[in-house]
């Protein structure tokens, strides 16, 4: 599930520039552990008029925020709870567990140009996302 929103803040401030705000909320659940990640990211984005005609923009957005991971443990099964082929919930696992969640913020940030009207329009940019994460550089 995900649930996002934007919108124009602070028009005007400079001639044909303008910020938006905005904010991304996920939730997501898989597998049989019920591995479940709910992310809420603030986003704010400047806009940069390059044209006088209104038509090109540079936009460079700044986003990031806490993420909750943690799965439910009772739902996964372990080798050693099959006796003679049979599981059985009751059978002790030596499986240990001292966290079965965390959570970590992530951040993110991008650039795009974009050129044209609502008829013919081009876009191109590039985000640099999951500092925490080492380098992921996507050029779309």
């Amino acid at each position: 599930m995900a649930v996002s929103g934007e919108c124009k803040m602070l028009r005007g401030f400079s001639n044909g520039d303008f910020i938006t705000a905005g904010l991304q909320a996920t939730n997501d659940v898989a597998g049989d552990s019920k591995l479940q990640r709910t992310q809420v990211f603030p986003v704010i984005n400047y806009h940069k008029l390059l044209n006088e005609d209104k038509t090109t923009f540079i936009s460079l957005a700044f986003m990031g925020g806490p993420v909750s991971e943690h799965f439910d443990i009772t739902k996964l099964r372990f080798d050693d709870q099959y006796v003679n082929g049979a599981y059985r919930m009751a059978n002790a696992t030596r499986q240990q567990f001292s966290n079965t969640g965390f959570t970590y913020w992530d951040t993110s940030a991008g650039i795009s140009e974009k050129s044209g009207t609502h008829v013919v329009c081009s876009i191109r940019g590039s985000e640099y996302k999951h500092w925490n994460d080492g380098v992921d550089v996507e050029i779309k």
